[in-house]
């Protein structure tokens, strides 16, 4: 399978990065066709990566990395299962970030995943729902971001709560 366009990310705020990740790249290999843009001369594009689609590589050396897929349900949204991991994600990425990281949040096709775990960690910064949101989807070029509306009301009713 080749790479697509969405394998590259948009800075949402400084040091704050949401993207996709399809299966048969990584976020350092230097012979994928789409480059990360600009980070194409650095050996290190980001410090710490959320990666919630299951199939995607994994990050390169020195890169932390936490994992955890979880279905992007148009449907029903978040399940009650993967409520407080979704959270502890948010958490621990927001954490990351302001420490200084340099933060990617992907998923597949870097709209609903990413977008989630993304909109919970500028509400945990101090942005309203509907901010975060618009935020999002103007830094983030491609495909549809954040049409999940359920995620959008899931992270609405977790607002000050995580």
């Amino acid at each position: 399978m080749k790479p697509t366009p969405y394998d590259d990310s948009h800075e949402i705020l400084p040091n704050l990065f949401m993207g996709g990740s399809p299966f048969d790249t990584r976020v350092d290999d230097e012979n994928r066709e789409f480059k990360m843009r600009g980070f194409d001369n650095d050996p290190r594009p980001f410090d710490a990566i959320i990666t919630l689609f299951p199939k995607a590589f994994p990050a390169g050396y020195g890169v932390e990395e936490l994992r955890f897929g979880f279905p992007d349900d148009l449907a029903s949204g978040v399940s009650d299962e993967y409520r407080q991991r979704i959270l502890d994600l948010a958490v621990w990425g927001y954490s990351k970030w302001q420490s200084g990281a340099k933060v990617l949040v992907r998923c597949a096709a870097g709209e609903n995943r990413s977008g989630l775990i993304t909109l919970l960690i500028l509400q945990k910064h101090g942005f309203s729902t509907d901010e975060a949101v618009n935020l999002i989807r103007n830094a983030r070029q491609k495909g549809a971001p954040l049409h999940n509306e359920q995620f959008i009301a899931f992270a609405r009713a977790e607002l000050g709560k995580y």
